[in-house]
């Protein structure tokens, strides 16, 4: 958002000029002062005539934008004055305007045609331009009217239309000023009619209620403005009267077109008038209190709060600058704030102080580097999808390989058991030639046991192929003899008693069992003979 603001207001020859400032909310006005041009720039009929570029041709000088031609092709006494003005406009933003600093001036009065339009149903904006357009034709019997169009609310389904074929001159000169001052820019960030940008301030200060019903008259120098507003907004406009303060007769004048509206055309009568302008150099808050007594007459003046320690010299004179402090606190206003949104800077004049305006091919680059980013989405689409796909089967193949590693591990928990069995057949196999030899011993060992009473085996163990030696724990002494009487060709080769923790005191026994008298015989022969 802009903190400073200058705002300039046109009266003929002279340009009254306000500084505005906005800092943490608050305005502040920094300068105020007037200037005088060397010629006019209400020079209407001749441009007009002049070899203008039409509607979508380019001016062949970039540095002329409304294509005036200002060192070519004018008279050379044009030239002159146009040069003299340039001067003054330099000399004005040396004194009043940093660089960059946004600038706002009216639309001169001359040029602007204003109309009420009702509708009887809500239309488009266009719908609307045209009306007014046809509404403004039929009331100055032509055929149509060219120029910018613009429109304001008064109520519900009426509006006050606005067309200004103002040239615009100053917008041409500001620039041949910048670029002779060296500067980076200037920008025209609102070009706006007298009465519209009047109201919001008259609105913004005295904060009228919309019930408040308020004249607005504008005394200047070549002429004088009178408009009616209700609350905040405009709803009646007279024509002007093209007599300004040099005429000795401009009061009484004011004063028989306010009581013609008022007595003739039946307007409300207005519960103040504001005078703003050339007041004081006409008397004119006096000549008015006079005229309407029972009417509170008010002259415009900013409050004194408002003006810069070095301005506080022209408190209760600042009536003079109320159009330009308008342009300048509206241009500081943010847009959804204004009453009044309407903004006559031209299409070209914004799109050359516009550093992000974009040519044909400039869009060309912008459409084949969006088609570029929806191309590489797509393929990063796919790209991605392919991912997850791959992704997913590597998730599959761990899970594999993980139910692998389990059936390896059982694999070879299988081949170790095997490996068991297989050593354990291989045992069973070298025993199976001699466990038929050890049968019929055991088989007496066995009717032993029975015979004898209770003892242990501790081991077989085979000596040679015909001799085999048996440890023995026995239960009693005389066991010894018995068992050796039992069993044939038997030797006691040691008896001995031996100390154990769990069954106390043991025998233990020794005999050497021969087996040369055994006969190896198949087991169905021995089955069959049992």
């Amino acid at each position: 958002m802009d903190k400073l603001a200058l705002g300039i207001y046109f009266d003929g020859l002279y340009v009254h000029a306000a500084l505005v400032k906005k800092e943490h909310g608050l305005i502040s006005i920094e300068s105020l002062e007037s200037f005088r041009l060397y010629d006019s720039l209400e020079q209407t009929e001749e441009i007009e005539n002049s070899d203008l570029p039409q509607n979508g041709e380019q001016p062949t000088n970039p540095e002329d934008p409304f294509g005036f031609d200002l060192d070519g092709s004018a008279q050379s006494g044009d030239v002159t004055e146009a040069r003299g003005n340039i001067d003054v406009i330099v000399e004005m933003l040396a004194k009043m305007a940093p660089e960059g600093c946004p600038i706002a001036f009216n639309l001169h009065n001359s040029n602007v045609i204003y109309t009420v339009v009702d509708v009887d149903k809500k239309v488009s904006k266009s719908q609307l331009k045209k009306l007014i357009a046809e509404e403004l034709a039929k009331a100055n019997e032509q055929e149509s009217v060219s120029g910018q169009i613009g429109f304001a609310p008064i109520a519900d389904l009426s509006y006050l239309g606005v067309v200004h074929k103002d040239p615009l001159i100053f917008a041409n000169l500001l620039s041949e000023a910048v670029r002779l001052m060296h500067r980076q820019s200037q920008p025209i960030k609102l070009i706006d009619t007298i009465e519209f940008s009047l109201a919001e301030l008259v609105h913004e200060t005295y904060q009228l209620s919309d019930v408040d019903r308020t004249a607005v008259v504008l005394f200047s120098q070549n002429f004088t403005k009178i408009f009616f507003m209700k609350g905040s907004k405009i709803d009646y406009i007279l024509p002007t009267i093209h007599i300004g303060i040099r005429s000795s007769k401009i009061c009484e004048t004011a004063f028989s077109k306010l009581l013609y509206e008022l007595d003739f055309k039946g307007l409300e009568l207005p519960r103040q008038i504001v005078l703003t302008g050339e007041v004081d150099a006409i008397d004119a808050e006096d000549f008015f209190q006079t005229k309407f007594p029972n009417i509170n007459i008010v002259k415009f003046e900013v409050s004194e709060s408002y003006l810069a320690p070095h301005l506080q010299g022209l408190a209760g004179k600042t009536s003079p600058y109320s159009v330009a402090i308008a342009l300048a606190t509206k241009v500081l206003r943010p847009k959804k704030e204004r009453i009044y949104k309407n903004n006559f800077v031209p299409k070209k004049v914004r799109e050359q102080q516009s550093q992000f305006v974009i040519a044909w091919h400039g869009f060309a680059m912008i459409g084949l580097v969006f088609l570029t980013l929806i191309l590489l989405f797509l393929k990063s689409s796919a790209i991605n999808s392919d991912i997850a796909k791959v992704k997913n089967s590597l998730e599959e193949i761990n899970f594999d390989l993980s139910q692998l590693k389990n059936v390896e591990h059982d694999v070879d928990s299988l081949r170790l058991e095997i490996s068991h069995l297989e050593k354990g057949t291989s045992l069973i196999d070298s025993l199976s030639a001699v466990t038929t030899r050890w049968t019929p011993l055991i088989k007496t060992f066995s009717d032993a046991y029975e015979k004898i009473g209770k003892f242990t085996i501790k081991k077989f163990e085979s000596v040679s192929d015909e001799k085999m030696v048996v440890s023995l724990n026995l239960s009693r002494l005389e066991q010894v003899a018995l068992l050796e009487r039992f069993i044939s060709d038997s030797k006691v080769l040691s008896v001995g008693r031996q100390k154990t923790e769990d069954q106390g005191e043991i025998l233990e026994m020794t005999i050497e069992c021969d087996l040369s008298h055994q006969k190896l015989k198949k087991p169905e022969a021995a089955k069959i003979n049992n």
